[in-house]
């Protein structure tokens, strides 16, 4: 079950200035909305009480009542163990990173949450599902975009050590040649953290017309194009600005992601891919014996 706290993350980056700051004030003072009618909390918030409404509706909920009930059922059932979880995290961008010390303790918890909160979205069935359709397929290819490239290529370059026929291409035209001449045996990986970039959503257009099985990895989201297209979806969670320096915290929650994908693969798949394995590991630590001088033999 998604936490209404992880649904308020997620859907962060899309709420406007006004619904922005009744989601920080929520994420920071969750027990408040127990405490004060509507109009305190948009005093307290900087914002207006409308703002609260559509931010409570934009997350899911009737208006603050509704989130009221879902928040009050939620802690009800939080077990103490889950009571210890780290605390949120406040959304930066690289003006406020002040100090090294400051930044490394940012970077590093960002990075933390990002992975416990992608876990908490895990599910297993799909994970299952979606390492037997790859074992099964002729190809896998595997598209990504800038720092959502650089996952799609490690993952890439993952299967590759497995044996399996993997694609990747950094160059766009031949991403959309592959993904228009794919087939049905094939299987496609599309790895894009909002869902939204134009070029990902062409790709899997082209995918769906040549009937190729579709796995997202993408964030979280109530309106995300790509999941909603994507025959598969593996969701990440990770807490981003918009006017960041570049992906951080979402990079590694892909990352996270598509090691457990791998590990899932070559687990379920081991007695065929371990002569692989073996093989790919002895070709690039193989002892070289030193040539010798003759002359001094």
């Amino acid at each position: 079950m998604i936490s209404i706290e992880m649904k308020v993350q997620s859907r962060f980056s899309e709420l406007s200035k006004a619904e922005q700051s009744a989601a920080s004030y929520f994420l920071e003072h969750k027990e408040d909305i127990f405490r004060y009618p509507l109009a305190t909390l948009a005093k307290m918030s900087n914002t207006s009480q409308g703002a609260w409404v559509r931010f409570c509706k934009d997350i899911g909920y009737d208006g603050l009542k509704g989130l009221k009930k879902a928040l009050y059922e939620e802690t009800s059932q939080t077990s103490a163990e889950e009571s210890g979880a780290v605390s949120p995290i406040l959304f930066y961008d690289i003006r406020q990173c002040t100090s090294v010390q400051s930044t490394a303790e940012y970077i590093c918890a960002n990075a933390v949450q990002a992975i416990e909160t992608t876990l908490k979205l895990l599910n297993e069935e799909t994970i299952e599902k979606v390492a037997e359709l790859l074992i099964a397929a002729d190809s896998i290819r595997c598209f990504g975009l800038a720092a959502s490239g650089l996952v799609a290529e490690d993952l890439y370059s993952k299967f590759l050590r497995l044996g399996y026929h993997a694609f990747y291409a950094k160059d766009l035209h031949m991403a959309y040649s592959s993904a228009a001449t794919s087939t049905p045996s094939d299987a496609a990986i599309l790895i894009s953290n909002s869902g939204e970039t134009e070029e990902i959503l062409r790709i899997v257009k082209l995918l769906k017309a040549s009937s190729t099985p579709t796995v997202a990895i993408t964030r979280y989201g109530i309106n995300n194009p790509l999941a909603q297209q994507a025959d598969y979806v593996l969701y990440t969670n990770s807490m981003e600005t918009i006017l960041r320096g570049a992906a951080t915290s979402s990079r590694i929650s892909q990352l996270c992601l598509v090691d457990i994908l791998f590990m899932t693969v070559a687990s379920r798949d081991y007695p065929q891919i371990e002569r692989n394995l073996k093989q790919s590991y002895e070709s690039c630590h193989q002892n070289h014996t030193p040539v010798t001088d003759k002359s001094e033999a």
